[in-house]
């Protein structure tokens, strides 16, 4: 039986070191000594020589001491090593306070012996916060802890001293070797001057430690970042961790835009490069994170981690005994190659799917929280409600690094009434977007003003249609719904660069960099380049990004188009009144994705919007989703104006809108910077080189100094060849061509190569614009229409009897007085009427011989079909708004004034909604008027019916 004796020594602390050291002897009596327990000399500051050696004498003494606190007790460094023995030596003591004992005092080597005999004992708690100890003797420490692996409670907080640089804070180093140990189970670093590079140090040592539960990080300068490395690890469900302390760590370092030494893999999609200087803890641990992020896509690190540069023979990483094992010396560059991980067989089976390619990502980049782990987390947010700073830095770090459900974020929504919208603002990203995901979340709002501020704040991502991510964006980087907006552009537009390159797709981009974002600018400045895509950019959380986005991926093969029936509903629905035309291009962005559309429908509803700003808004919200782009021609009508076409091809691309298969009647304007343009540049050379040389009319080459280059020998046949276009100027030109000269094979080569499109012949609605003709020529088709003369005969009755199949001007002439043209038109006087005919022979003389032949000819019967359709599309308007032709005459002649002018009738339309080509149906109505005055009645409408069921739902000839 031992005699348990407790040391209180408050009251001697004041008469100094001798007064101590004599009743420490009267304890080392044989039989006190052999019965002490426990020794607590806290506060004893005078202790001098005479005192550490009692104590140190006493402890060696005390056989069954359990027990030994001496914070604040100054240790002179020549009796920091005897104490340290003494401690050993005692296998019963397992509770050890050392707290500012000036512990690590004196030289480097002396204090690492210190260390290593102090844990060479049996000490199971050991407190050494507040004393000073250099990056050598933190890792010593370490290194014994890990190798001992006896000590289960370590307070070392406040230790660590100012490093020689931001990266070399001395605790890295002690926290770097924490990955070998397996026998912590609670850990103090509160105010070691952690940054965010120190928490993640942190995450790969702890990250797979079975024993640590209590992890103690209070007062350190973690920031926003260092608390991701923090609660990452926290949510690991490879360690046993399940509370952690963060008070006072919710400002720290915020690391800068392009810095190539911060870990990213989480939430940058592609973590770039990045430049590690191997005998530093933070590059090594950034390394061996890199390591495990490859392994989460079940791939080696030499399969994803590229070697730009490195100063010695860089070997990559191995794993043994479950940790990965880095080299610790030279400097080395590494690009992480995102495309590689994704031609993994994890995702092998989401080729066309791009929600699933996103998800899938996410899955494997990001941590899951489960329940246990999830309490920790939470719990820890509960406690931070009503400093909102400190929940709102908490917030940030949780919204980037985790998969949630919708029922962690009610969780954490509920926890506070103020602070219910930022939750849902910064988490909802976090949730995976699932079919109600979004809609259920939308009813945790608690007030009207919760959720107009929260919708304001989410608008892009409750937009953004993964499925059909083709669009124009405006995205604020520092509001975290729309940096998740880029951050899944940026990870789509490097999966379709990956599938590129696997289906052998040319690269149509615009920097001739692959990507297919567009017209990015960030502050306001590009940040495209040959040797940069969008998905290879570094997002910065601040400012503003702005770019175009253009998926290759069309229809799914063998898509239908919506049915008619349907697409009429959609037409009723787009054209209430009430309904601001941007909320309808909304509404309609919404649901692209989810039905596919013909050419002729997007037409037809492209027609339903009146600003051009809109309608090219539709253009480009349906272009990935027409399921027959070999007949575009036709809703390109659209566009009347040249600089409407221009915006929506810079857009678009111009290699993705080229009209490859109808280039007839087509202006081009193209920059011969930009790779895309090039392309057309030389896909229209090829098409004249095996058409027709002449198809190109009226080319101007402008030098980028702005001289004309007069092109005297012609366009250089070299231009055919994409490596020897110019790469600066502008080059201007239109393209025509005779129906009989068409090379559908190459047309339908180029398509594919450029538009990723296979068409067949069979499948084309060969098509002419009335936009793309004159007016006189619109003018000949109405008249054939009015007189009932089919094209043909029209043909036949010009040549003559005995005529040769080629009309020549002056044939034409006599041909069209012959068929009614001067009491048609009704012209002035001859020579306007010469003119008239002129503007027809030149515009039908597609071929340049001279004269007009049968193929020539065709043009027109092209040209009909789009007059017969204008015409229909207006009068099944009418039908579906008033359901009669009595009721929509009404509607237009509201002042009962039995005849509509040209600009009544124009005026009319516009207050109907109308805005599709609405003259040509004046013209149609009022061709058989002498007169120039012409005017509408009530019997020329009723002429409209038989176009009721003009079946725009049939095909067209």
């Amino acid at each position: 039986m031992h005699l348990r004796i407790y040391v209180c020594v408050w009251h001697i602390v004041e008469r100094g070191d001798r007064s101590l050291s004599n009743f420490l002897r009267s304890v080392q009596l044989p039989r006190l000594a052999s019965s002490l327990v426990e020794l607590s000399l806290s506060g004893c500051s005078r202790a001098g020589p005479q005192s550490l050696a009692c104590i140190i004498s006493l402890v060696s003494d005390a056989s069954y001491i359990e027990r030994l606190d001496l914070s604040q007790v100054e240790v002179n460094h020549r009796y920091q090593l005897p104490l340290c023995e003494a401690i050993s030596e005692r296998q019963t003591l397992n509770y050890v306070n050392l707290s500012r004992t000036s512990m690590g005092s004196g030289p480097i080597d002396h204090g690492c012996q210190c260390i290593a005999t102090l844990l060479q004992g049996h000490v199971q708690e050991l407190d050494l916060s507040w004393n000073h100890m250099s990056s050598q003797l933190f890792q010593c420490l370490g290194e014994n802890i890990a190798r001992q692996a006896t000590v289960k409670k370590l307070n070392v907080c406040n230790c660590s001293g100012a490093g020689i640089d931001h990266l070399s804070v001395p605790v890295n180093f002690f926290v770097e070797q924490l990955r070998k140990d397996n026998t912590l189970t609670s850990l103090d670093l509160s105010m070691s001057r952690m940054n965010f590079r120190s928490a993640l140090i942190l995450e790969d040592a702890l990250q797979n430690h079975k024993q640590l539960k209590h992890l103690y990080l209070a007062d350190n300068p973690l920031g926003p970042r260092g608390l991701r490395s923090v609660l990452r690890t926290i949510a690991s469900t490879t360690n046993a961790l399940k509370f952690f302390d963060t008070s006072g760590c919710y400002g720290g370092e915020v690391p800068a835009d392009h810095d190539r030494e911060v870990f990213a893999m989480s939430n940058l999609p592609g973590a770039g490069s990045y430049h590690l200087q191997l005998h530093r803890p933070y590059h090594r641990s950034l390394l061996r994170m890199l390591c495990k992020s490859a392994e989460g896509f079940r791939l080696a690190p030499s399969e994803v981690l590229l070697v730009v540069s490195s100063s010695d023979d860089f070997v990559h990483g191995t794993k043994k005994g479950g940790l990965w094992e880095v080299p610790n010396s030279g400097e080395v560059t590494l690009s992480f190659d995102l495309e590689r991980c994704f031609e993994t067989p994890l995702f092998k089976d989401v080729d066309s799917d791009f929600g699933l390619v996103i998800n899938r990502f996410y899955s494997l980049s990001r941590f899951h929280l489960d329940s246990s782990k999830a309490v920790a987390v939470f719990g820890r947010f509960v406690e931070l409600d009503g400093f909102q700073h400190s929940q709102a830095c908490l917030l940030k770090a949780l919204s980037f690094d985790f998969v949630l459900t919708i029922s962690h974020l009610k969780v954490l929504a509920e926890t506070s009434q103020l602070f219910r919208a930022p939750c849902i603002m910064n988490l909802l990203p976090s949730v995976l977007c699932e079919p109600g995901s979004y809609y259920v979340a939308q009813g945790m709002y608690a007030t009207t003003l919760d959720c107009v501020t929260c919708r304001l704040k989410l608008k892009q991502l409750l937009s953004f249609t993964v499925r059909n991510p083709t669009g124009h964006y405006e995205l604020a980087l520092d509001n975290r719904a729309d940096f998740a907006v880029a951050e899944q552009l940026a990870l789509l537009d490097k999966w379709e660069i990956m599938m590129d390159k696997r289906l052998g797709r040319e690269d149509v981009s615009a920097e001739c960099n692959r990507s297919h974002a567009r017209n990015a600018f960030y502050q306001g400045k590009p940040i495209l380049t040959s040797s940069m895509a969008f998905a290879d950019w570094k997002r910065p959380g601040h400012d503003k990004l702005e770019l175009d986005y253009v998926s290759s991926q069309g229809p799914p093969k063998g898509a239908q188009a919506i049915t008619w029936p349907s697409f009429c509903q959609i037409l009723e629905a787009v054209h209430q009144p009430a309904c601001m035309a941007h909320v309808k291009v909304a509404a309609l962005r919404s649901q692209a994705q989810s039905f596919c559309i013909e050419s002729r429908q997007l037409r037809v509803l492209v027609g339903t919007f009146s600003e051009p700003a809109d309608r090219i808004e539709m253009f480009v919200l349906f272009f990935n989703r027409v399921v027959d782009p070999q007949n575009a021609k036709m809703y390109k009508a659209q566009l009347e104006d040249f600089s409407d076409v221009m915006a929506l091809r810079r857009r678009l691309g111009f290699a993705r809108t080229f009209p490859y298969i109808q280039p007839e009647f087509d202006q081009f304007q193209l920059d011969l910077r930009l790779h895309d343009e090039r392309v057309c540049m030389t896909a229209l050379l090829a098409l004249s080189a095996r058409e027709n040389a002449g198809n190109i009319r009226h080319p101007v080459y402008v030098l980028p100094d702005g001289t004309v280059d007069p092109l005297k020998m012609g366009i250089p046949r070299s231009w055919e060849f994409l490596d020897r276009v110019p790469q600066a100027g502008q080059f201007k030109c239109s393209y025509v061509c005779a129906p009989g000269q068409r090379n559908f094979e190459l047309r339908k080569q180029l398509c594919k190569t450029y538009h990723f499109s296979d068409v067949k012949e069979t499948a084309v609605s060969w098509w002419t614009n009335m936009i793309e003709v004159p007016s006189e020529v619109i003018d000949l088709v109405l008249m054939l229409k009015e007189s009932g003369v089919d094209l043909n005969k029209a043909f036949d009755s010009i040549d003559g009897f005995d005529g040769n199949g080629e009309i020549g001007l002056g044939k034409l002439q006599q041909g069209l007085e012959d068929l009614g043209w001067r009491r048609f038109k009704n012209p002035s006087s001859d020579n306007e009427m010469k003119e008239q005919i002129l503007a027809i022979f030149r515009c039908v003389n597609v071929s340049g011989h001279g004269t007009l032949s049968r193929s020539d000819w065709n043009i027109l019967q092209q040209l009909t079909k789009d007059v017969d359709h204008a015409i229909a599309e207006f009068v099944q308007y009418l039908m579906r708004i008033y359901g009669s032709m009595p009721a929509a005459w009404a509607a237009l002649d509201v002042d009962v004034q039995e005849s509509l002018g040209r600009k009544a009738w124009i005026e009319g339309l516009r207050q109907l909604g109308y805005f599709g080509p609405g003259d040509i149906v004046f013209r149609f109505l009022t061709a058989s008027d002498a007169s120039r005055a012409r005017f509408i009645t009530w019997q020329k409408f009723c002429r409209l019916e038989k176009f009721t069921s003009y079946g725009l739902a049939q095909s067209a000839a």
